[in-house]
């Protein structure tokens, strides 16, 4: 898989600090732990194969490791375990999924998310994805769900996410 960055959809409004469109947007879907997820796969900048990780010390411990991408020191950071508290599996469908921080001021900082069953992509709106009236607690990157031909799909919300493990970026920086 390869996606576009820089690809840009039409926007028509915002709910709780989350975009939302009307037209339909490519998402790539992943699961963590059986349930099936998506994210804007305009967030995705590369899916990679899953490879050998330098084992992170004191770092939190969804930080599955640290790995070389195209030169640059890179944390792993493990979607089954901070979304379903379980590691993932060593599925041949297990990828990492390369995207930007958008707070990097200086450089592209890039983070690789670590997930099962990254195979397929879906074309849907954003407001496609219904509020489900549950509150997500301390996981305010899951956003509402949308039915597929698989079952429920629950939509992630990478900017969210992103700000939240933002700081291991400087946990990295002093470690090396």
């Amino acid at each position: 898989f390869f996606f576009s960055s820089r690809r840009r959809h039409t926007r028509y409004g915002t709910v709780t600090g989350v975009q939302t469109c009307a037209l339909p947007i490519l998402l790539l879907l992943f699961s963590a732990g059986g349930p099936l997820y998506a994210m804007e796969s305009k967030d995705v900048v590369e899916v990679i194969p899953r490879v050998s990780l330098r084992p992170a010390v004191n770092l939190p411990g969804y930080v599955s490791g640290l790995f070389n991408y195209r030169g640059v020191v890179v944390p792993v950071i493990d979607l089954c375990l901070l979304i379903q508290n379980r590691p993932s599996g060593q599925n041949l469908s297990s990828r990492i999924i390369m995207v930007t921080s958008p707070h990097s001021s200086d450089r592209e900082r890039y983070i690789g998310l670590l997930s099962e069953g990254v195979t397929d992509t879906i074309s849907r709106p954003l407001n496609a994805f219904h509020d489900t009236g549950l509150n997500s607690g301390s996981k305010p990157y899951l956003g509402g769900m949308t039915l597929d031909e698989r079952g429920m799909v629950q939509i992630l919300h990478l900017n969210i996410l992103l700000e939240q493990i933002n700081p291991i970026h400087d946990l990295i920086s002093l470690e090396q």
